[in-house]
């Protein structure tokens, strides 16, 4: 005669099989989610957006390539001013650049970096930027425009969006095989403004 935890053992192992089953099932079913989560907020993301926030990583190496930076300070500090008509792009934009919550990651060859938001460029009275950085994609008559006040007043204008960079924006960025900074070297030269050779060896140029 079988013990009686003899007889019940099948059942518990049918238990235990079905338990570790539905664990399984589970921690599967939880993976499935946390993946689909994640992949959210990128596909809800336009591809201009995703170019700016890419733009803005690589726009501080493209002021580090600048030869006449420090000529460029007031009271000596740098200002940027990201040309946009949306608060929220410009805001990222500017914590990408200059982090508030670092002193040292917000200067840019030992200086101070102003970040200023307006939808307007400066006009001639008013202190020139270092840069600007368009955080809202111009049309095609602020391309032009943006295009002769940077030849104008010597300042680089730097644009993440495709297709401005041939049209003539001096720089932006290039997303090919790889992410590249992207430069078009005949608005430079017409805005006087020269680059150290080691950005323009790893940038993509436009003549």
């Amino acid at each position: 005669m079988l013990a009686p935890h003899t007889c019940c053992e099948p059942e518990r192992r049918g238990r235990r099989s079905w338990v570790r089953t539905l664990a399984v099932q589970l921690a599967l079913w939880l993976v499935v989610v946390g993946l689909a989560c994640a992949t959210i907020p990128v596909n809800a993301d336009s591809t201009d957006e995703r170019r700016v926030r890419t733009g803005a990583r690589l726009f501080r190496s493209l002021l580090v390539a600048d030869v006449a930076l420090e000529n460029k300070a007031h009271d000596g500090h740098l200002r940027v001013l990201i040309y946009s008509t949306d608060p929220r792009s410009a805001a990222e934009v500017k914590e990408l650049v200059a982090p508030a919550s670092s002193t040292e990651a917000a200067k840019i060859r030992g200086l101070p970096v102003e970040m200023v938001i307006s939808a307007t460029l400066p006009t001639d009275r008013a202190p020139l930027p270092a840069a600007v950085f368009l955080a809202t994609r111009p049309s095609s008559a602020e391309v032009d425009a943006l295009v002769r006040w940077s030849i104008l007043h010597h300042v680089i204008v730097y644009s993440p969006f495709e297709g401005d960079v041939e049209r003539g924006i001096p720089a932006g960025l290039a997303v090919e095989a790889k992410v590249q900074p992207f430069v078009n070297l005949t608005t430079l030269e017409a805005a006087g403004i020269e680059l150290k050779p080691f950005f323009l060896q790893v940038a993509k140029v436009h003549r």
